[in-house]
Protein backbone atom coordinates (compact mmCIF):
# COMPACT_ATOMS: atom_id res chain seq x y z
CA UNK A 1 0.00 0.00 0.00
CA UNK A 2 0.94 3.54 -0.99
CA UNK A 3 0.53 6.10 1.55
CA UNK A 4 0.71 10.21 0.47
CA UNK A 5 0.39 12.79 3.06
CA UNK A 6 -1.24 15.84 1.72
CA UNK A 7 -2.96 19.32 1.83
CA UNK A 8 -6.57 18.92 0.19
CA UNK A 9 -8.41 21.57 -1.98
CA UNK A 10 -12.08 20.93 -3.27
CA UNK A 11 -11.60 23.13 -6.44
CA UNK A 12 -14.99 24.82 -5.26
CA UNK A 13 -12.97 27.11 -2.24
CA UNK A 14 -9.51 28.00 -1.58
CA UNK A 15 -9.96 26.45 1.86
CA UNK A 16 -7.00 23.81 2.43
CA UNK A 17 -7.51 20.42 4.61
CA UNK A 18 -5.32 18.01 5.76
CA UNK A 19 -5.73 14.85 4.00
CA UNK A 20 -4.24 11.56 2.21
CA UNK A 21 -4.16 9.43 -0.85
CA UNK A 22 -4.30 5.33 0.13
CA UNK A 23 -3.13 3.11 -3.22
CA UNK A 24 -2.95 -0.17 -3.82
CA UNK A 25 -1.11 -2.31 -5.95
CA UNK A 26 -4.10 -3.16 -7.33
CA UNK A 27 -4.86 0.45 -8.83
CA UNK A 28 -7.54 1.22 -6.14
CA UNK A 29 -6.89 4.81 -4.89
CA UNK A 30 -8.50 6.42 -2.15
CA UNK A 31 -9.11 10.04 -0.64
CA UNK A 32 -9.48 10.25 3.25
CA UNK A 33 -10.13 13.95 4.51
CA UNK A 34 -9.00 15.11 7.92
CA UNK A 35 -12.92 16.35 8.41
CA UNK A 36 -14.25 13.06 7.71
CA UNK A 37 -13.18 9.09 8.32
CA UNK A 38 -15.63 8.22 5.14
CA UNK A 39 -13.07 7.36 2.28
CA UNK A 40 -13.57 8.70 -1.61
CA UNK A 41 -12.31 6.35 -4.15
CA UNK A 42 -10.67 7.97 -7.09
CA UNK A 43 -10.97 7.03 -10.72
CA UNK A 44 -7.51 6.18 -11.45
CA UNK A 45 -8.11 7.92 -14.98
CA UNK A 46 -9.00 11.05 -13.87
CA UNK A 47 -5.30 10.84 -11.58
CA UNK A 48 -2.50 13.25 -12.93
CA UNK A 49 0.75 14.18 -11.35
CA UNK A 50 2.28 16.86 -11.90
CA UNK A 51 6.25 16.92 -12.42
CA UNK A 52 9.02 17.18 -10.74
CA UNK A 53 10.86 20.37 -10.13
CA UNK A 54 13.42 20.36 -7.32
CA UNK A 55 11.86 20.77 -3.64
CA UNK A 56 8.63 22.46 -5.32
CA UNK A 57 5.07 20.52 -3.79
CA UNK A 58 3.42 18.20 -6.37
CA UNK A 59 0.04 18.78 -7.42
CA UNK A 60 -2.28 15.59 -7.52
CA UNK A 61 -5.27 16.02 -9.39
CA UNK A 62 -8.06 14.07 -8.67
CA UNK A 63 -10.54 15.24 -10.90
CA UNK A 64 -13.37 17.26 -10.97
CA UNK A 65 -11.41 20.04 -9.91
CA UNK A 66 -10.02 18.60 -6.80
CA UNK A 67 -6.38 18.77 -6.08
CA UNK A 68 -3.52 17.07 -3.13
CA UNK A 69 -0.90 18.96 -2.81
CA UNK A 70 1.77 17.18 -1.43
CA UNK A 71 5.56 17.34 -0.64
CA UNK A 72 6.04 13.75 -0.41
CA UNK A 73 8.40 13.48 -3.93
CA UNK A 74 8.98 9.45 -3.10
CA UNK A 75 5.32 9.11 -2.95
CA UNK A 76 4.32 10.82 -5.60
CA UNK A 77 6.42 9.04 -7.70
CA UNK A 78 5.26 5.76 -6.55
CA UNK A 79 1.60 7.28 -7.76
CA UNK A 80 3.34 8.29 -11.38
CA UNK A 81 4.41 4.60 -11.42
CA UNK A 82 1.05 3.31 -10.27
CA UNK A 83 -0.48 4.85 -12.98
CA UNK A 84 1.64 4.57 -15.64
CA UNK A 85 1.94 0.75 -14.94
CA UNK A 86 5.41 -1.03 -16.19
CA UNK A 87 4.73 -0.77 -20.28
CA UNK A 88 5.48 3.12 -19.85
CA UNK A 89 7.85 2.24 -17.28
CA UNK A 90 10.66 3.50 -19.77
CA UNK A 91 9.08 7.30 -20.54
CA UNK A 92 8.73 7.61 -16.88
CA UNK A 93 12.77 6.99 -16.41
CA UNK A 94 13.66 9.05 -19.36
CA UNK A 95 11.62 12.01 -17.74
CA UNK A 96 13.06 11.42 -14.19
CA UNK A 97 16.12 11.51 -16.01
CA UNK A 98 18.45 14.19 -15.73
CA UNK A 99 20.74 13.70 -18.53
CA UNK A 100 17.88 13.34 -20.79
CA UNK A 101 15.99 15.98 -19.19
CA UNK A 102 19.41 18.65 -19.94
CA UNK A 103 19.77 17.22 -23.30
CA UNK A 104 16.22 17.83 -24.10
CA UNK A 105 16.34 21.85 -22.88
CA UNK A 106 19.48 22.58 -25.05
CA UNK A 107 17.67 21.12 -27.99
CA UNK A 108 14.93 23.22 -27.39
CA UNK A 109 16.80 26.43 -27.16
CA UNK A 110 19.01 25.79 -30.09
CA UNK A 111 15.43 24.79 -31.96
CA UNK A 112 13.95 28.05 -30.38
CA UNK A 113 16.74 30.14 -31.60
CA UNK A 114 17.11 28.78 -34.97
CA UNK A 115 13.17 29.49 -35.51
CA UNK A 116 13.72 33.13 -34.80
CA UNK A 117 16.76 33.29 -36.52
CA UNK A 118 15.72 32.30 -39.30
CA UNK A 119 11.99 30.58 -39.59
CA UNK A 120 10.64 33.54 -38.50
CA UNK A 121 12.23 35.92 -41.45
CA UNK A 122 12.16 33.37 -44.06
CA UNK A 123 8.23 32.71 -43.05
CA UNK A 124 8.05 36.62 -43.33
CA UNK A 125 9.55 36.74 -46.61
CA UNK A 126 7.40 34.20 -48.11
CA UNK A 127 3.84 35.55 -47.12
CA UNK A 128 4.90 39.00 -47.98
CA UNK A 129 5.72 37.94 -51.61
CA UNK A 130 2.44 35.28 -51.55
CA UNK A 131 0.57 38.00 -50.54
CA UNK A 132 1.06 41.51 -51.66
CA UNK A 133 -2.44 42.29 -50.39
CA UNK A 134 -0.34 42.82 -47.07
CA UNK A 135 2.59 45.35 -48.08
CA UNK A 136 -0.41 47.82 -50.12
CA UNK A 137 -4.09 47.59 -49.21
CA UNK A 138 -2.68 47.78 -44.99
CA UNK A 139 -1.03 51.25 -46.45
CA UNK A 140 -2.56 52.37 -48.99
CA UNK A 141 -3.38 55.98 -47.17
CA UNK A 142 0.12 55.91 -45.10
CA UNK A 143 1.27 59.20 -46.54
CA UNK A 144 -2.14 61.31 -46.10
CA UNK A 145 -1.19 60.08 -42.78
CA UNK A 146 2.09 61.21 -42.06
CA UNK A 147 1.12 64.78 -44.26
CA UNK A 148 -1.48 65.32 -41.15
CA UNK A 149 0.79 64.33 -38.29
CA UNK A 150 4.44 64.66 -39.31
CA UNK A 151 5.44 66.52 -43.04
CA UNK A 152 5.31 70.09 -44.03
CA UNK A 153 4.96 70.96 -47.37
CA UNK A 154 7.98 70.86 -49.83
CA UNK A 155 9.38 74.30 -50.25
CA UNK A 156 11.03 73.03 -53.39
CA UNK A 157 10.26 75.22 -56.34
CA UNK A 158 8.50 73.65 -59.59
CA UNK A 159 10.98 73.62 -61.56
CA UNK A 160 13.40 71.87 -59.65
CA UNK A 161 11.02 68.95 -58.52
CA UNK A 162 10.06 68.66 -61.98
CA UNK A 163 13.74 68.06 -62.62
CA UNK A 164 14.10 65.64 -60.34
CA UNK A 165 11.32 63.89 -61.37
CA UNK A 166 12.25 63.94 -64.97
CA UNK A 167 15.58 62.59 -64.01
CA UNK A 168 13.74 59.76 -61.93
CA UNK A 169 11.32 58.62 -64.46
CA UNK A 170 13.44 56.18 -66.42
CA UNK A 171 14.37 54.51 -63.46
CA UNK A 172 10.55 54.34 -62.14
CA UNK A 173 9.57 52.91 -65.46
CA UNK A 174 11.48 49.91 -64.88
CA UNK A 175 9.90 49.48 -61.82
CA UNK A 176 6.09 49.95 -62.90
CA UNK A 177 5.66 46.83 -61.22
CA UNK A 178 6.44 48.20 -57.62
CA UNK A 179 4.04 51.02 -58.39
CA UNK A 180 6.59 53.65 -57.51
CA UNK A 181 5.82 57.46 -57.18
CA UNK A 182 7.97 60.00 -55.49
CA UNK A 183 6.98 63.13 -53.40
CA UNK A 184 8.52 65.84 -51.92
CA UNK A 185 8.37 66.72 -48.38
CA UNK A 186 9.90 68.86 -45.73
CA UNK A 187 10.06 69.31 -41.51
CA UNK A 188 11.62 66.20 -40.44
CA UNK A 189 15.38 66.90 -41.55
CA UNK A 190 17.43 65.19 -44.37
CA UNK A 191 15.56 61.77 -44.45
CA UNK A 192 14.40 59.99 -48.09
CA UNK A 193 12.09 56.51 -47.43
CA UNK A 194 9.40 53.97 -48.93
CA UNK A 195 6.02 53.40 -47.91
CA UNK A 196 4.83 49.65 -48.85
CA UNK A 197 2.38 50.71 -51.28
CA UNK A 198 5.02 52.57 -53.84
CA UNK A 199 5.42 55.99 -52.50
CA UNK A 200 8.90 57.24 -52.13
CA UNK A 201 9.61 60.38 -49.86
CA UNK A 202 12.27 62.95 -50.23
CA UNK A 203 12.32 65.38 -47.96
CA UNK A 204 13.85 69.44 -48.66
CA UNK A 205 16.69 68.83 -46.57
CA UNK A 206 17.65 65.47 -47.79
CA UNK A 207 17.80 66.82 -51.45
CA UNK A 208 19.67 70.05 -50.34
CA UNK A 209 22.38 67.62 -49.46
CA UNK A 210 22.87 66.42 -52.81
CA UNK A 211 25.25 68.24 -55.41
CA UNK A 212 24.28 65.93 -58.08
CA UNK A 213 21.15 64.01 -59.58
CA UNK A 214 23.10 61.04 -59.70
CA UNK A 215 23.55 60.72 -55.56
CA UNK A 216 19.58 61.63 -55.40
CA UNK A 217 19.46 58.21 -57.91
CA UNK A 218 21.53 56.27 -55.75
CA UNK A 219 19.22 56.64 -52.95
CA UNK A 220 16.32 56.07 -55.23
CA UNK A 221 17.66 52.82 -55.89
CA UNK A 222 17.40 52.03 -52.33
CA UNK A 223 13.98 52.71 -51.72
CA UNK A 224 13.43 50.87 -54.66
CA UNK A 225 15.46 47.82 -53.19
CA UNK A 226 13.23 48.20 -49.82
CA UNK A 227 10.30 48.09 -52.39
CA UNK A 228 11.77 45.05 -54.25
CA UNK A 229 12.12 43.30 -51.33
CA UNK A 230 9.33 44.49 -49.27
CA UNK A 231 10.97 44.84 -46.29
CA UNK A 232 8.13 46.74 -44.47
CA UNK A 233 5.73 44.34 -45.32
CA UNK A 234 8.01 41.60 -43.53
CA UNK A 235 9.09 43.22 -40.50
CA UNK A 236 5.27 43.75 -39.81
CA UNK A 237 5.10 40.12 -40.32
CA UNK A 238 7.97 39.16 -38.30
CA UNK A 239 7.12 41.49 -35.06
CA UNK A 240 3.19 39.65 -35.53
CA UNK A 241 4.99 36.63 -35.28
CA UNK A 242 7.57 38.05 -32.69
CA UNK A 243 4.70 38.65 -30.38
CA UNK A 244 3.18 35.19 -31.07
CA UNK A 245 5.91 33.44 -30.82
CA UNK A 246 6.48 35.17 -27.08
CA UNK A 247 3.06 34.32 -26.33
CA UNK A 248 3.35 30.67 -27.21
CA UNK A 249 6.66 30.67 -25.31
CA UNK A 250 5.67 32.83 -22.01
CA UNK A 251 1.92 31.83 -22.01
CA UNK A 252 0.97 35.60 -21.95
CA UNK A 253 2.79 38.56 -23.02
CA UNK A 254 2.29 40.72 -20.21
CA UNK A 255 4.54 38.75 -18.46
CA UNK A 256 7.28 39.34 -20.76
CA UNK A 257 10.00 40.73 -18.09
CA UNK A 258 13.38 42.84 -18.96
CA UNK A 259 14.93 39.80 -19.47
CA UNK A 260 13.19 38.05 -22.52
CA UNK A 261 11.98 41.49 -24.17
CA UNK A 262 15.83 42.66 -24.59
CA UNK A 263 16.81 39.72 -26.63
CA UNK A 264 13.23 40.47 -28.92
CA UNK A 265 14.38 43.87 -29.26
CA UNK A 266 17.70 43.12 -30.31
CA UNK A 267 16.82 40.32 -32.59
CA UNK A 268 14.10 42.88 -34.38
CA UNK A 269 16.48 45.77 -34.77
CA UNK A 270 18.97 43.10 -36.51
CA UNK A 271 16.31 42.49 -38.91
CA UNK A 272 15.93 45.88 -39.79
CA UNK A 273 19.58 46.07 -40.09
CA UNK A 274 19.74 43.79 -42.40
CA UNK A 275 17.03 44.85 -44.86
CA UNK A 276 19.18 48.19 -45.21
CA UNK A 277 21.94 45.81 -46.47
CA UNK A 278 19.99 44.26 -48.50
CA UNK A 279 18.20 47.80 -50.11
CA UNK A 280 22.20 48.66 -50.14
CA UNK A 281 23.10 45.84 -52.44
CA UNK A 282 20.12 46.58 -54.63
CA UNK A 283 21.17 50.09 -55.05
CA UNK A 284 24.71 49.28 -56.24
CA UNK A 285 23.36 46.59 -58.57
CA UNK A 286 21.06 49.03 -60.17
CA UNK A 287 23.49 51.91 -60.29
CA UNK A 288 26.37 49.89 -62.32
CA UNK A 289 23.23 48.56 -64.12
CA UNK A 290 22.65 52.25 -65.20
CA UNK A 291 26.23 52.95 -65.62
CA UNK A 292 26.04 55.41 -62.81
CA UNK A 293 29.36 55.63 -60.40
CA UNK A 294 28.87 53.56 -57.45
CA UNK A 295 30.62 56.29 -55.38
CA UNK A 296 27.85 58.34 -56.17
CA UNK A 297 26.22 56.69 -53.18
CA UNK A 298 28.73 56.69 -50.93
CA UNK A 299 29.22 60.26 -51.33
CA UNK A 300 25.77 61.17 -50.52
CA UNK A 301 25.81 58.48 -47.28
CA UNK A 302 28.95 60.49 -46.41
CA UNK A 303 27.14 63.98 -46.38
CA UNK A 304 24.11 62.21 -44.86
CA UNK A 305 26.17 60.86 -41.43
CA UNK A 306 27.95 64.61 -41.01
CA UNK A 307 24.63 65.87 -41.51
CA UNK A 308 23.49 63.18 -38.84
CA UNK A 309 26.27 63.94 -36.52
CA UNK A 310 26.22 67.36 -36.53
CA UNK A 311 22.47 67.31 -35.04
CA UNK A 312 23.07 64.85 -32.58
CA UNK A 313 25.93 67.30 -31.26
CA UNK A 314 23.26 69.67 -31.24
CA UNK A 315 20.50 67.93 -29.61
CA UNK A 316 22.20 65.77 -26.88
CA UNK A 317 25.35 63.95 -26.26
CA UNK A 318 23.88 60.63 -26.07
CA UNK A 319 24.22 58.20 -29.19
CA UNK A 320 22.56 54.84 -29.42
CA UNK A 321 25.32 52.08 -29.81
CA UNK A 322 25.49 50.34 -33.34
CA UNK A 323 23.46 47.15 -31.83
CA UNK A 324 20.55 49.18 -31.10
CA UNK A 325 20.24 51.03 -34.49
CA UNK A 326 17.91 49.52 -36.75
CA UNK A 327 20.36 50.85 -39.34
CA UNK A 328 23.74 49.40 -39.84
CA UNK A 329 26.19 51.73 -38.43
CA UNK A 330 27.04 54.55 -41.23
CA UNK A 331 30.95 54.14 -41.71
CA UNK A 332 30.19 50.06 -41.95
CA UNK A 333 27.54 51.10 -44.68
CA UNK A 334 29.63 53.57 -46.08
CA UNK A 335 33.00 50.97 -46.26
CA UNK A 336 30.74 48.22 -48.13
CA UNK A 337 29.53 50.74 -50.67
CA UNK A 338 33.49 52.49 -51.14
CA UNK A 339 34.78 48.51 -51.45
CA UNK A 340 31.76 48.17 -54.10
CA UNK A 341 32.94 50.93 -55.94
CA UNK A 342 37.20 50.28 -55.84
CA UNK A 343 35.48 46.84 -57.52
CA UNK A 344 33.70 48.36 -60.39
CA UNK A 345 35.05 48.47 -63.59
CA UNK A 346 36.46 51.29 -64.79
Amino acid sequence: MLKIQGRYLSGKTSKEADAFLEAYDNKAVYLFRSESEARTAIDLSCLSVSSRLGRTPREILLGDGQMLITEDHAGADALVRLIKGKNNSFVYRLESHLPVIFLSLILTVVSVGLGIVYGIPKTAQFLAHEFPALSTDKFSDGLSVLDKTWFEPSALDADKQAALLARFEPFLNEHQALTPRVHFRSGVGPNAFALPNGDIIFTDEFVALAEHDEELIAVLFHELGHLQHKHMARRAIQDAMMALFALFILGDVNSADLVTAIPTLLLDLSYSRDFEREADQYALEQLKAANIPVDRFASIMMKLDKASQAKQEDESDFKLPGYLSTHPLMHERISEIKRAADSAPH
